[in-house]
């Protein structure tokens, strides 16, 4: 019975705590499109196509399973660029029937201002959320009497409804900067501007989502990266932190294998701990990594170690557009 009641817990609380949670994935690097739009086209290459899986939970009776899909292009504007993007998302949440679909559109401008690789970017598009009240419990359908919950009572719940859609705004920026050995990356990005309704109740969410992201690469040597990693994700008090290092060792020009290590917590609980496998084969990236469980949901009967799993895979054309020029000049 402590099974059924830890798993409704966990599903009824996504129905009515939901407040901006937005959907997040451990191998986040790898989608451009789904944390900053300011990074739209930030990658070396022409036209770049991108898929992320993740599944999580699935000891927890059905799992929560995300699919995103995007695509980019890179278009070179002399020193600068444009990108332009598009993002598509499905995710859908167990045997209750919460889905959430989006299709958005990213367009990002780069400039580069001695030496200092400035993007700026802005997304916008459409979001569906839907959910299937017959398969749900609620605390009115607790029957003592037989310890379990029953369907036929009456749940008496008010004001809810099995689907909506909104129009969702977001924007965000990057900084960049080669220091001999060492490239960081710092970005910014504030998601949900137009503060669009995010419940299934007549409530509406009033807080953004605030995205923090930080990254290095720093060339240890001719084939040795060491490519740090953070994410801060603020929503009202809400917080998710992510720490990670990964090593990337180059076997020849057109192979590099990846191996990392990470921490998803926040300042008051921890979650998981995350290990990364990854390889880059000519213009293919192939990431996996898994999370597992390490905080206080982890007691609960029959919920021993539970994890997520990704994947993420990327082809990105090769760029037509010449680093340099150099220009042939007759010796007489």
């Amino acid at each position: 019975m402590s099974k059924h009641f830890i798993a409704f817990l966990l599903l009824f609380s996504s129905i009515h705590l939901l407040v901006g949670q937005d959907i997040h994935l451990s191998q986040y690097y790898t989608s451009n499109l789904s944390f900053n739009p300011g990074r739209t086209g930030d990658y070396h290459g022409d036209l770049k196509a991108s898929w992320n899986y993740r599944n999580q939970w699935k000891q927890v009776n059905q799992p929560i399973e995300t699919n995103m899909a995007s695509i980019e292009k890179k278009i070179n504007l002399n020193k600068d660029a444009l990108g332009v993007g598009l993002l598509f998302i499905n995710d859908r949440s167990g045997n209750i029937g919460l889905t959430t679909n989006k299709i958005m559109a990213s367009f990002a401008y780069e400039h580069d201002l001695k030496g200092n690789l400035f993007r700026a970017g802005i997304q916008a598009g459409y979001v569906q959320n839907s959910n299937n009240l017959n398969n749900q419990l609620f605390p009115n359908q607790w029957d003592y009497k037989q310890g379990d919950f029953d369907t036929e009572i009456f749940n008496e719940e008010k004001g809810l409804t099995n689907s909506y859609s909104n129009l969702d705004l977001n924007a965000g920026f990057t900084w960049s900067k080669q220091f001999q050995k060492i490239r960081p990356t710092i970005g910014y990005s504030l998601l949900h501007i137009n503060k669009p309704k995010n419940k299934f109740t007549e409530n509406n969410n009033d807080a953004f989502n605030h995205l923090i992201d930080v990254k290095a690469n720093y060339k240890l040597n001719t084939k040795t990266t060491i490519i740090p990693k953070a994410l801060y994700m603020l929503s009202a008090k809400a917080e998710n932190i992510l720490i990670s290092s990964h090593v990337q060792y180059a076997i020849a020009n057109d192979l590099k294998p990846l191996l990392g290590l990470g921490v998803r917590t926040s300042r008051i609980n921890g979650d998981a701990y995350i290990i990364y496998l990854g390889i880059q084969y000519k213009q293919f990236d192939l990431g996996l990594s898994t999370d597992r469980v390490f905080s206080s949901l982890n007691d609960g009967e029959g919920f021993n170690q539970k994890s997520s799993f990704e994947i993420s895979l990327s082809y990105t054309t090769p760029s037509f557009v010449p680093e340099s020029i150099t220009i042939p000049c007759d010796r007489y």
